[in-house]
């Protein structure tokens, strides 16, 4: 394990997994701040330290380990690149300006990355979630069923939900996509 906003503990954590495991075909960039984490804050009532935080987490822990996986991966001629992004960054949402701009900006780097890296056999796609829980939440019945009605399928996303799509973008049948942001939402967002 790695402070993913440190980029030499990044590519130290790598060389030592690559030395026990072989080299990393598959990278999955999870790490972040959830929307759920942040304070909803008017964009004018926030700071400066908030937005480094966000943006140093959010984007920069996604460029730190995808610098660190991808040159062998190129070297290889394969390999896959999913990050985790979220609706907010898509469609935008209110009181969470930041949070949105820094899940639009790992969107934006996956799609140029895969332009860059397609030829040498790495594929570069982000997953754009809605509200996951975890099997085991603390939502009342009540706020569980009061935010599913935003979700087209009147049900929050669970963990399977995006594994399924990970391994999908991971494996040999989704080698033919690249440089796309997939929704995986229930329906929240459709545009």
């Amino acid at each position: 394990m790695a402070d993913v906003t440190d980029a030499a503990a990044v590519t130290d954590m790598v060389a030592a997994m690559s030395a026990v495991h072989g080299p990393i075909d598959i990278l999955v960039n999870n790490a972040g701040i959830p929307a759920g984490g942040l304070p909803l804050t008017e964009f004018a009532d926030s700071s400066i330290e908030t937005w480094d935080e966000i943006m140093r987490i959010n984007i920069n822990g996604v460029l730190n380990c995808t610098h660190a996986v991808l040159p062998s991966m190129t070297a290889r001629g394969w390999g896959r690149v999913v990050t985790i992004t979220s609706d907010s960054g898509r469609t935008g949402e209110p009181q969470l300006a930041p949070y949105a701009a820094s899940k639009a900006a790992a969107a934006a780097f996956m799609r140029s990355l895969a332009k860059e890296v397609g030829a040498s056999g790495v594929t570069c796609n982000s997953l754009s979630l809605g509200t996951v829980l975890p099997e085991e939440h603390h939502l009342s019945t009540e706020d569980y069923e009061r935010h599913a009605r935003r979700y087209a399928v009147r049900r929050l996303g669970r963990p399977a939900d995006v594994a399924a799509a990970v391994v999908w973008l991971a494996s040999e049948e989704g080698g033919w996509v690249t440089g796309q942001t997939i929704p995986v939402n229930g329906g929240y967002a459709t545009s």
